[in-house]
C-alpha cells in the first residue's frame, strides 16, 4: 500500500476510536441560562437542593454534589435528601412538604423537562484486516488489487442515543421568586458511568452559576 494511503487508514481508524470514545459516555452542556435583575448578587443563608427524575441513584449524586460544590463556594447548601420520580398529587404534597420544612430561604431545583431517543442505523461493509472501511482506504489505482486482499464484512447494527434536558431554576423562598434558571441538555445520558456524568453535569451548572455573579 503506499504511504500516504497507509497514512489516510491510520488515521481513519484514529478518528473512529476518538468518536467511538465520546459517544461512549453523557456530557452536559449549557444550553442557556437567566439572571433576575432584581435578585444581582442576592446572597441566602440557606439553600435547599431538591430534584425530580425518573433515576433516584442520579438524584441522589446530583443533590450530593451540588451541596459540597455550592458550599464549597461561601454558600450554606444542603441536599433535601428526598426524591421524586412521577407525578402524583400525593407526590406534589411530598414535595411542597420537603420546601416548607426545609427552613431554607433559597432553594434549587433541577428538574427534567425532556428527554429525546434516537436509534441511528449504521449500513454494512467491507473493512480491512484493521477495520478501515475498503472504500475510504485506497483510492481508485490500488482498487483491483485491493479485491483480492483480505478484508471482512460488517453486519449493519443499530446504536441509540439518548439526549436529556434539564431545567434549574433558584427561587427566592420569601416571595417564592424565581432568581436564576439554566437549561442544559446531556447527550449519551445512557451510556457510561452514572457518577462521573452527574459530577460533570454539576460543574456544568456551578461554571455557569459562577459566571451568572451568583458568588
Amino acid at each position: 500500500m503506499p504511504k500516504r494511503f497507509r497514512l489516510r487508514a491510520v488515521a481513519l481508524v484514529l478518528a473512529a476510536f476518538a468518536i467511538a470514545g465520546c459517544a461512549g459516555s453523557a456530557r452536559t452542556s449549557l444550553e442557556t441560562s437567566w439572571v433576575n435583575p432584581k435578585f444581582q448578587g442576592a446572597r441566602f443563608k440557606k439553600v435547599l437542593i431538591v430534584s425530580v427524575a425518573a433515576d433516584e441513584f442520579a438524584q441522589q449524586y446530583f443533590q450530593d454534589d451540588m451541596a459540597a460544590a455550592l458550599t464549597k463556594r461561601g454558600m450554606t447548601a444542603v441536599a433535601s435528601e428526598r426524591f421524586f420520580t412521577h407525578l402524583s398529587p400525593a407526590e406534589e404534597t411530598r414535595f411542597k412538604q420537603a420546601v416548607a420544612q426545609s427552613g431554607a430561604d433559597a432553594v434549587l431545583l433541577a428538574r427534567v423537562v425532556g428527554v429525546d431517543e434516537k436509534t441511528t442505523a449504521r449500513p454494512a461493509m467491507l473493512t480491512t484486516a484493521t477495520g478501515v472501511p475498503v472504500a475510504y482506504a485506497w483510492g481508485i489505482d490500488a482498487a483491483f488489487t485491493q479485491a483480492f486482499a483480505p478484508t471482512r464484512y460488517v453486519s449493519p447494527t443499530d446504536y441509540s442515543t439518548t439526549t436529556v434536558l434539564v431545567e434549574t431554576l433558584l427561587y427566592e423562598m420569601q416571595g417564592r421568586t424565581p432568581v436564576w434558571s439554566a437549561q442544559t441538555r446531556t447527550t449519551n445520558a445512557d451510556k457510561g458511568d452514572l457518577q462521573p456524568a452527574v459530577a460533570q453535569f454539576v460543574s456544568v451548572l456551578v461554571g455557569a452559576m459562577q459566571r451568572d455573579g451568583l458568588f
